[in-house]
């Protein structure tokens, strides 16, 4: 058997191969490869046991990954594409494939419901939830989604910037300093404070309207 480029890459080079580079082979090999077993376990409890259907489902399930965040930006109709923003949500690596079973039971549920079906599957999404590491619940998944379409549709070009660049002090630990943020925006550190506070209130009033 050939061996893939991605073969030997770490689960935080592969994820960050996919949420920064956008590299489709990277999440391809993800859903096929790497994750397939499992998913494959989460598709029977949905009873999709037909191997040609499940190629089907996990197609449509890399596209919405893909996909799933495209958004209209400014007056002119232009299209703003952030493929696999989800994934902008894992904090640690290692709790990729855990996201991505429960991103999956997410995607099939909500295509069962669209379809007018009952599902039995509430028992393999306990299983998962009880083997995997806590990632996030249905509901924080959900929101946090919500969330980074005001962030594309409502933040101007530096708050995004400001906003993600915060994520990712999260996420590394490595805070930019003032001045490398200062330098970037074209600011002054009054200005900064002043549109930190911006995001903060567009973020509080989001959380207020799903109260």
């Amino acid at each position: 058997m050939q061996r893939s480029q991605y073969d030997i890459l770490e689960y935080g080079d592969l994820l960050d191969r996919i949420r920064y580079n956008h590299d489709d082979g990277a999440a391809y090999y993800l859903i096929f490869n790497k994750a397939r077993p499992a998913l494959n376990v989460v598709m029977r409890d949905f009873d999709t046991h037909d191997s040609n259907e499940q190629y089907d489902t996990l197609m449509n399930f890399y596209l919405y990954l893909r996909d799933g965040n495209r958004k209209k930006e400014g007056t002119d109709g232009s299209i703003k594409e952030i493929p696999y923003a989800g994934l902008l949500l894992i904090r640690e690596p290692e709790r990729l494939m855990g996201w991505v079973k429960r991103t999956f039971w997410i995607y099939l549920t909500e295509q069962a419901k669209s379809k007018g079906k009952e599902n039995n599957a509430e028992r393999g999404f306990h299983e998962i939830k009880n083997k995997e590491e806590k990632v996030y619940s249905l509901n924080d998944l959900d929101i946090a989604i919500r969330l980074l379409e005001v962030v594309n549709e409502q933040f101007s070009a530096p708050e995004r910037f400001l906003f993600f660049s915060d994520m990712y002090a999260l996420q590394t630990g490595r805070k930019e300093l003032l001045e490398e943020l200062t330098d970037t925006l074209l600011c002054t550190p009054g200005n900064l404070r002043v549109m930190r506070h911006r995001i903060k209130s567009k973020i509080k009033g989001f959380l207020e309207s799903i109260k």
